[in-house]
């Protein structure tokens, strides 16, 4: 009975040896060479934060719907994963492609990799030959370029850096079947849906990220650096089938629209429309800027209505005669919701519930249909006499050009009307027009060679959803370009500050200002009047934009999230972590940071101050004089003004608003008879969780399986052991039990 139980003694001081030698192997993986730094030893996740690290900051691909099919990208909800593996130039990529070596073979099974690709080689290209090898479970994009400058030109292929379509927006166009290209560096990597997941790495991440794939690439054995990507997104199929099980929104939000004047829009004014759109649209959303695309013309527009506002002595005495316009278009980039939304409210709109609002005081709205403001209603489309948008204009290279000429190119329908009146607007405030004393210099001399563009298909313009209820409205779209874009980088990452030229930006700010005072002066027939064209003159001459209000705009809305600027409109300071500046419209129930900065920036420039003492709050406004409702008096930054700026929704036509009693929120009905007759794209954004990466190493296929097998062999001399064990503590204490 002694030799048993030594030798279960000897058998169990074996069995503890072998568990503390396991124990030993994972303490040095997980402790002397973690995957991360944390030191908290009594942490209940101490363990799992050795082991894994999270990439703090990383923007996610996500998948967006429309009324026919997917695009975007996703995961599996169980997330993918595999070995860092740069891809950094060309030749990294041609060989990784070909030389199947580096796939690390096991057997027949082919280690899964996730690229690190460099940010000027994620295209449709790049992207469709490492989407058709099954090795390759993802892409971290890393953050390689700091100025698109720095770049080759603009090519087929490889280098086509614009996501976008050669036609952007062809299938909301006047003629969806054209054969136009206007974007020649586009590859239409947007239109699709990636088989396999991306994100954007920021600056920090991708130097540290680069560093781990090429530690792999020179490593000869595990361990490997390896990660695992979560982005599942619930929708699927379709934007109709998805908001039907409620799985994604629709993708919308609000524009903001504007006069010099309040209450804005007289019934009998006719109506000059100053007008471009402020969202841009990206593969990862966050990280958008879209300085040329469109924050270009926002600043723009902007710096014109600034000029405009402190000088209103003519434009205010014939109000009755004409109005001004200026319209900023949300969501343009899913099938012109934000114009289109205005044209069909302006043409025919009806309100089941109106009310007048407690914090715009004055200001009537419609809760069904939601409208945050009726001032609309005493707009018509046959009101309006002319419209300018401003396409993309920032590549009007004027430097080292003082007094010389630069080409601005104005776009126009067949059908459109009077647009001679218009140019010839456009050539007195240019230089080249007469009278001679209209003739002002625009910027150190520069003058503008206006070129007329007429023809059947015009660019890519939020002037198309206004062609399409009236043919021949005067409209035109003023661009740098006269066949294709001069932006190599539309709608692309690459679309930053580096990729405009800020000095031609004002210089067209002041055009379009000057521009839009001629015409309205035009139109109120004041040419005879004395006094009218003494005004007129001395205007003209004042019309000089602020150009340091300018760059500060740009600078706001392309690069510092938390300038000061900012930080007093939007009354929102990031004190942490600030996240990048981004043009995505987001869905219909928000508004997005761009639209809100736009209305504060509009709000704070125009309008009347009404009392110079300080306020606190819109009752602070009120006096014995401005009691009634019709005051459309606030307390903005402690000044009370008179207001002419308010939100327009940006949704699609094919959607219904409807509320459910049960859970006490809104819900959207698609409209399937509109949706088909108009061909309405209904772009909608999947609704997900949570989105992330997640850095780990990973052994060779041999240690792991090693590891199975100790584990297994322990489990079951564990078991045989305790069996034993109960088995001798039943006999010794037989008599007690």
């Amino acid at each position: 009975k002694k030799m048993a139980d030594k030798r279960r003694s000897i058998f169990f001081a074996v069995w503890l040896v072998v568990c503390l030698c396991l124990c030993a192997d994972i303490q040095k993986k997980v402790l002397c060479d973690p995957i991360s730094n944390s030191t908290d030893y009594w942490s209940e996740n101490f363990l799992y934060n050795r082991m894994y690290s999270h990439i703090s900051t990383s923007y996610p691909c996500v998948l967006l719907l429309n009324a026919t099919h997917e695009v975007g990208c996703a995961t599996t909800a169980s997330g993918s994963g595999g070995k860092l593996w740069p891809i950094l130039n060309e030749t990294q990529l041609e060989k990784f492609i070909a030389d199947k070596k580096t796939w690390t073979r096991i057997g027949t099974y082919f280690d899964p990799h996730v690229i690190v690709l460099a940010d000027h080689l994620f295209n449709e290209t790049v992207v469709g030959e490492l989407s058709e090898l099954d090795v390759v479970k993802g892409i971290l994009v890393s953050h390689s370029v700091d100025s698109a400058s720095s770049l080759p030109a603009c090519g087929e292929n490889i280098h086509s850096y614009s996501p976008d379509s050669t036609y952007p927006q062809l299938s909301s166009s006047l003629n969806p079947k054209s054969k136009e290209t206007w974007n020649t560096c586009g590859s239409n990597l947007l239109g699709q849906k990636l088989s396999i997941p991306a994100f954007y790495l920021t600056a920090n991440d991708s130097e540290h990220l680069t560093r781990l794939s090429l530690q792999n690439s020179r490593a000869t054995s595990p361990p490997y650096y390896s990660i695992e990507l979560n982005s599942f997104m619930h929708a699927t199929q379709n934007s109709i089938t998805c908001l039907s099980r409620q799985y994604c929104d629709p993708v919308g939000g609000q524009s903001v629209v504007t006069g010099l004047f309040s209450p804005p829009f007289y019934n009998e004014s006719r109506f000059i429309l100053v007008m471009t759109k402020m969202d841009s649209f990206g593969m990862f959303h966050d990280i958008n800027a879209g300085a040329s695309s469109s924050i270009a013309q926002v600043a723009a527009l902007i710096g014109a209505i600034d000029s405009l506002s402190q000088n209103l002595t003519e434009l205010e005495s014939s109000r009755n005669k004409v109005e001004i316009i200026f319209g900023f278009w949300e969501a343009e980039n899913f099938g012109f919701l934000g114009s289109s939304n205005f044209v069909r409210d302006i043409s025919s709109f009806t309100c089941d519930e109106v009310k007048v609002s407690k914090s715009n005081p004055g200001m009537k709205y419609c809760t069904t249909p939601n409208r945050k403001s009726l001032d609309f209603l005493n707009i018509t489309l046959n009101q309006i006499d002319y419209i300018i948008e401003l396409g993309e204009i920032s590549h009007l290279d004027i430097n080292n050009l003082n007094g010389k000429t630069v080409n601005l190119y104005m776009h126009t329908d067949n059908r459109a009307q009077n647009t001679d009146k218009l140019f010839e607007a456009m050539s007195i405030v240019s230089g080249g027009g007469s009278p001679k004393s209209n003739n002002v210099s625009l910027h150190n001399g520069t003058s503008i060679n206006v070129n007329k563009v007429a023809g059947e298909n015009l660019p890519p313009s939020s002037l198309m959803s206004f062609v399409k209820s009236r043919p021949n409205i005067t409209g035109v779209v003023l661009t740098d370009y006269a066949s294709h874009f001069e932006n190599p980088f539309f709608n692309s990452r690459f679309d930053t500050m580096s990729n405009v030229h800020l000095d031609g930006v004002c210089l067209i700010s002041t055009f379009v200002a000057r521009t839009t005072y001629q015409l309205a002066h035009t139109l109120s027939n004041n040419n005879n009047n004395e006094n009218s064209n003494k005004n007129y003159l001395q205007a003209m001459s004042n019309l000089n934009v602020n150009c340091t209000l300018v760059r500060q705009l740009m600078n706001c809305m392309v690069e510092d999230n938390n300038c000061e600027m900012k930080q007093k409109l939007n009354g929102i300071k990031y004190t942490g972590i600030v996240p990048p500046v981004n043009q995505y419209p987001g869905v219909s129930a928000r508004i997005s940071d761009t639209s809100r900065f736009i209305y504060n920036s509009v709000r704070s420039l125009t309008g009347e101050i009404v009392n110079q003492n300080n306020c606190s709050s819109n009752e602070d406004c009120k006096t014995k004089s401005e009691q009634t409702q019709e005051e459309r008096v606030q307390c903005l930054w402690g000044q009370c003004k008179k207001v002419s700026t308010y939100y327009h929704q940006a949704m699609s036509e094919g959607l219904r608003v409807e509320f459910d009693e049960i859970w006490g929120t809104d819900y959207y009905v698609v409209e399937e008879e509109v949706v088909k007759q108009k061909g309405l794209p209904i772009w909608t954004e999947s609704r997900w969780d949570t989105t992330g990466l997640r850095l780990y190493q990973t052994a060779s296929f041999e240690s792991e399986l090693w590891v199975l097998v100790v584990g297994v062999v322990e489990a079951i001399v564990s078991f045989v052991g305790l069996f034993f064990l109960r088995k001798s503590l039943r006999r010794r204490f037989a008599s007690v039990m």
